[in-house]
This record gives C-alpha cells, structure tokens and sequence, in this order.
C-alpha cells in the first residue's frame, strides 16, 4: 500500500554559542502536516526512529517532544460535492485542486467533529497570503460572499428536504 504525502519542516536551527566551538547541544523545531491521523500518528514514529538512529550513528543521543497542533484539513466528499455544485451556479465555473493539500488550519478541528468542506478561492493579489502586504481586490470580496452565500443556501435547501440528516 502507498504510503500517504508528509511534509517535514525545520524552521528554527540553535546550536553552540561561537563558530570555532563545536556544539555540545542543538535544538531543531518545526512542523509534521499530514492528511490525516493515521499518516500523522506513522509519521510521528517515523520521525522520532529517524531521529534517534541518526544521533545513535554520530555517537550521540537526541530527544524529540513532539506537540500535537493543527490536525490536517480533510474534506467530507458529500460537502464537497455542494460547496462544488455550489459554486459552478454561482459563479460559473471552478478550478478544482486535483491533489490534497498540506494545508494545516484550526478549520481541521471542525472537520474533525461534522462534515464540511475547506476551499480556496483567488484573491487577485500578487502578494502570498501571510504578508502585510496582502489585499484581496474588491471582485475577489464580493465573489467570495457570493460563494459563501451559495453554499450556505445549498446546505439548508438540502435541509429542508433531508430532513436534519446531512449535519448528523
């Protein structure tokens, strides 16, 4: 069987206190993203195997505390479907990610706990999405609100005729 995508990032690298000294002590933190728990809970014992052995080969001995955070952001197919139905009515068309994302939010939480979908719409702006100088154009605003409002009407006309069954 496959094995699922894992993103490893390091963000910080502290070690030693001069560049002519080597270091007694390092300390690396960073993030593990996977698509869901199992691939978390395999990739979380991956890496500590991986960490220990690499310490073990240089004579040395490493720690890992690893926290848990953001779960992964996996869709519901059936929301999906709408929020896509959805959009196509709104909008006109969609782009369709092909391939799931590493995407870590705290949106993950509520997927953990009823179905829903995460999707990406363009801003229309040059700069990445985590900058100071980010400013969705005024087109992308308002195709936004059209399409939360297309998705909201979608969901509660399918309540209407479903009965309370699609949020249990």
């Amino acid at each position: 069987m496959p094995r699922e995508r894992v993103v490893v990032s390091i963000g910080t690298f502290r070690a030693g206190t001069a560049g002519n000294i080597v270091a007694d002590r390092a300390e690396l933190t960073g993030i593990i993203r996977t698509l869901g728990p199992d691939a978390r809970a395999e990739a979380k014992a991956r890496f500590r195997e991986i960490v220990r052995s690499t310490a073990a080969s240089f004579g040395a001995a490493a720690e890992c505390d690893i926290r848990e955070s953001y779960p992964g952001v996996v869709n519901d197919e059936g929301m999906t479907r709408l929020a896509e139905d959805a959009a196509r009515a709104a909008l006109g068309s969609v782009r369709l990610i092909e391939q799931p994302t590493m995407t870590t939010e705290d949106f993950g939480f509520f997927l953990m706990e009823r179905p829903g979908s995460y999707y990406h719409i363009g801003a229309g702006c040059a700069e990445p999405l985590h900058s100071g100088a980010f400013l969705p154009t005024d087109d992308a605003v308002v195709s936004l609100a059209a399409l939360h409002a297309a998705v909201a009407d979608a969901f509660l006309s399918g309540l209407d005729k479903a009965g309370s069954s699609m949020i249990e």
